[in-house]
């Protein structure tokens, strides 16, 4: 699992610590890319800028927000 992740020419940070995410985090997201390493990134819908996304690894789902700010 990668500590940062770039979606749409933006980086979002996953942490040291890999963060789980939570049913409400991925709420809307649909898969929209794959990282580097394989994992699946999951982002909202659309057009919108997100300030979070979730990356899975295997069945497990991490909340990545916006590194740096909006």
């Amino acid at each position: 699992m990668p500590t940062r992740v770039q979606y749409e020419d933006r980086d979002f940070t996953c942490g040291n610590t890999h963060t789980e995410a939570r049913p409400a985090d991925i709420a809307g997201m649909v898969p929209r890319g794959r990282t580097l390493g394989g994992g699946v990134i999951y982002a909202p819908t659309g057009f919108l800028l997100p300030t979070g996304i979730a990356v899975r690894d295997g069945s497990t789902y991490y909340f990545c927000p916006l590194s740096g700010g909006s």
